[in-house]
């Protein structure tokens, strides 16, 4: 299956298509058999949508400091939501890395990719993949693209508490075989569905 551009905004589109549908139809139902269906509607969409939903947009801001971090003289971020701390950043400039251009191009168009997936998603408002969506707002190719640099060192908090910290050990640069990329002998393109 290939998820492309094309392909969300035909997904997005049959989805807010079905979404306007259903309400249509809800449009009639008295309240209570409403209630049951939309009941039903969110269980099955369960699995899909993420145990919360973000309230608000999470902001970086850059603080000043600098320390070095796996030899790179690196800028202190932090990334907070509803004033909570989120993830700290110590991130080194595009140019300061090796392949830093190839990285940066990489990386800046995943956070475009996942950009044109929330708008695509959350057009028509009432879309259930729209939670799903919203919770991808952190996504830390997006973050990357706003503090214009690599995290050397990621720090992850959880409540408040530090869940995960990762930092980079090592860049090898290598010349990849196309064909790594290309799906393996015997499987067959399908569409979103399998059908």
């Amino acid at each position: 299956m290939v998820m492309d551009e094309a392909t969300i905004k035909q997904l997005a589109g049959q989805m807010s298509q079905a979404m306007a549908q259903y309400e249509q139809m809800l449009k009639n139902v008295p309240p209570q058999q409403r209630a049951m269906m939309e009941k039903m509607m969110k269980k099955q969409m369960g699995n899909m949508m993420p145990k919360s939903i973000p309230t608000a947009e999470s902001k970086l801001s850059k603080r000043g400091q600098s320390k070095t971090v796996a030899g790179y003289k690196t800028t202190h971020v932090q990334q907070k939501r509803d004033g909570q701390l989120t993830s700290e950043y110590w991130a080194v400039g595009w140019d300061k890395i090796e392949g830093g251009d190839e990285v940066q191009e990489a990386f800046l168009g995943m956070a475009k990719f996942q950009d044109n997936l929330t708008k695509a998603f959350t057009q028509g408002g009432s879309n259930p993949m729209m939670g799903m969506v919203k919770s991808m707002s952190d996504n830390m190719f997006k973050q990357m693209s706003k503090m214009n640099g690599f995290p050397v060192s990621v720090i992850n908090y959880k409540d408040g508490t530090k869940s995960r910290e990762s930092v980079l050990e090592s860049i090898d640069i290598r010349t990849l075989d196309p064909e790594a990329f290309e799906p393996p002998n015997g499987y067959k393109r399908q569409r979103m569905g399998g059908r």
